[in-house]
């Protein structure tokens, strides 16, 4: 496996845009600078530690440590989308459950298809790739529940 190489200019073109997104803040009053500041800060310490987290996975190749690892995924992703939920008092086993099976039938097609070989490189990524968009169907699934029960209610207090 090879290293990603990330050089200076890189680096400086997305400093770049940090201070790009800071300028505009500061031109439109926004008062949002001391975020963008945290959220930088904050990112930069999360990448590192998730780096260093897969880069260990990644040489260990074990076949059930990348499984945990999809789990993690599965169980943030799950709470992310949980938090999309309008019933409060919501479960999260429910969006955990559909997480779960959506990723785990199409991450089984693409293994047994030989898409994807069952490695910490491949597996990992797309598992992550895969949880996301199911986390966002999950959210518009929330999202198109309130609509419709609110077309739902006008219908029904009109007449």
């Amino acid at each position: 496996m090879t290293n990603v190489y990330v050089d200076n200019l890189s680096l400086s073109l997305v400093f770049g845009l940090v201070l790009l997104a800071m300028a505009i803040s500061q031109k439109e009053k926004l008062g949002i600078s001391k975020d963008i500041v945290m959220a930088v800060i904050r990112t930069v310490i999360q990448l590192v530690f998730v780096g260093y987290v897969l880069k260990y996975v990644f040489q260990a190749s074990n076949i059930l440590l990348s499984l945990l690892m999809v789990l993690v995924i599965l169980f943030n992703a799950s709470l992310q989308a949980n938090k999309r939920n309008p019933n409060k008092a919501g479960k999260f086993w429910q969006p955990f459950l559909a997480l779960l099976t959506s990723t785990g039938v199409t991450l089984s097609i693409l293994i047994l298809s030989g898409a994807i070989k069952m490695i910490p490189s491949q597996v990992i990524p797309i598992s992550g790739m895969l949880a996301n968009n199911a986390m966002t169907a999950i959210g518009l699934s929330y999202r198109s529940c309130i609509v419709f029960l609110m077309i739902l209610a006008s219908r029904f207090y009109k007449n």
